[in-house]
Parts: structure tokens; sequence; C-alpha cells
């Protein structure tokens, strides 16, 4: 017999697999998100970019994506990754999340937090085919 925890359980599973997959797919169509997320810096709309989509290694093992958050009138960022942020999958709700109709073609954050080594982390997919700016690589294009 089935208990009522094992139910919540398993719904979590494929409600955060679809979101894992919906990421995954954005991070490859090169489109932003667009999702309603709860943390210590606030409750906030965010519009991401999505680049790199992993699981941690160590402790809760947990999912997350990680990219270029667009910065929001009267919203004052309090970390030194300003552009950056990162999102745990388990803490997006479903019907307050979207991916945009739109693309972006270059990377906005610092290019060895995505492509650099990323020991902690076990990498489920990352973005390619993105110019890279001067100002954070070398002169390269993805």
């Amino acid at each position: 017999m089935e208990k009522a925890n094992d139910k919540i359980l398993n719904n979590n599973s494929i409600y955060e697999k679809e979101i894992k997959d919906i990421v995954c797919q954005a991070i490859k169509d090169h489109k932003p998100l667009y999702f309603y997320y709860e943390s210590g810096s606030g409750k906030y709309w965010r519009k991401v970019e999505p680049y790199l989509l992993a699981n941690r290694k160590e402790g809760e093992k947990k999912a997350y994506f990680t990219g270029y958050v667009y910065p929001e009138k009267g919203r004052i960022r309090k970390n030194e990754n300003d552009s950056q942020g990162q999102y745990l999958i388990d803490k997006i709700d479903r019907n307050k999340f979207k991916v945009l109709d739109e693309t972006f073609n270059s990377l906005k954050v610092d290019y060895k937090k995505i492509y650099g080594e990323l020991p902690t982390v076990e990498i489920i997919c990352r973005v390619e085919g993105l110019k890279v700016k001067l100002a954070l690589a070398p002169d390269l294009t993805m």
C-alpha cells in the first residue's frame, strides 16, 4: 500500500524532472526564463538567461541552474556576483515559471563559472555556441 508521503515524493520527482527538462531545452535554445522565486534576497519575479544546469555533489545534492540575471528596477543586489544567480529546481513553482519567446547570443557572466573547473557539481547541461564578451574571458567564441 502506497503511503501519502511516498505519493508526494513521487510527484515532486516528476515535477523536478519536468522543470529540469524545460530548463535544459531553454539552455539549448538560448531562451531566457521568467519565474517567481523566494530566497534570502527576497521574493521576486526574475528574468534569467540560463547557462548551466547541474546537481551539487556535496550536501543535499540538489539540482540548480545558474545564469545571467537581468537587473530589476527598485531591487538592489547584495552579493558580489551581481549579474549571476543560482536557483534551486525544487524551489520553483511550475505555475509561476515560463520560457520567454526571445533568445540571447552572448555569455554575460564570468566564463570560468560556466566552462571552468567545477569540481563540486555534476553537469546536466550547459549552454553552447555563445559569443563570450572580452571583459569576461580571453578572445573566445564558443
